[in-house]
């Protein structure tokens, strides 16, 4: 059975509510959650915050990009614990959870640049789309829910390998190297961004 805080860490949890909210999280409009967590090893009580973020606020690449909202969220771990300090209560701090939401201008970039992609396979090498699609060829924007707010785009995909309808045979169409390269240039050319590859990974 999960055990209750008593009265007076509720109290103090009370009293942390009030200062984060006045401190920190309404200067940005910034969804987030509080959670009690009880440490049996130590027998203690503390904090853990869940911070939703806005992906196309947060973005640098998008039209509703904030650098101001940006450079709050990545300050966040550092400000909560400062303000925790004023009343006393920074050994209750546990850290940062970050979860995203609104990231429908990011999916919208994400799906034209796949899109662009499709279209140099098939000037390139007379790839039709859906040889591409079963390559699991697409751009990806990685968000992960974890205590680290970080973010990256990334190169999905295999070579692509299409059976020839004369011979029945393999015939490889475009292989990794040209994929991944392929892949590069049209981003590299379009959004300065954290990217990693996973082409034929």
């Amino acid at each position: 059975m999960r055990p209750q805080p008593p009265i007076e860490i509720r109290e103090r949890f009370k009293t942390a509510e009030k200062v984060l909210e006045s401190l920190i999280f309404n200067k940005m409009d910034i969804p987030y959650d509080i959670k009690m967590e009880y440490d049996r090893f130590n027998n203690k009580w503390y904090m853990t915050f869940w911070v939703d973020v806005d992906v196309d606020r947060f973005t640098g690449f998008t039209t509703k990009y904030d650098p101001k909202y940006e450079e709050f969220m990545q300050s966040l771990d550092r400000r909560i614990p400062t303000a925790l300090r004023y009343v006393n209560l920074q050994e209750m701090y546990g850290g940062v959870m970050y979860d995203y939401y609104n990231d429908d201008e990011v999916e919208s970039i994400m799906n034209d640049l796949t899109n662009k992609l499709y279209g140099e396979l098939e000037n390139l090498y007379n790839v039709r789309p859906h040889e591409a699609e079963q390559s699991d060829i697409y751009y990806y924007y990685y968000k992960p829910t974890s205590d680290e707010l970080y973010t990256r785009i990334e190169l999905l995909g295999n070579n692509i390998v299409v059976k020839d309808e004369k011979t029945g045979e393999n015939l490889e169409l475009v292989n990794c190297s040209q994929l991944e390269g392929l892949m590069y240039d049209i981003i590299e050319g379009y959004i300065p961004y954290d990217i990693e590859s996973f082409v034929c990974n």
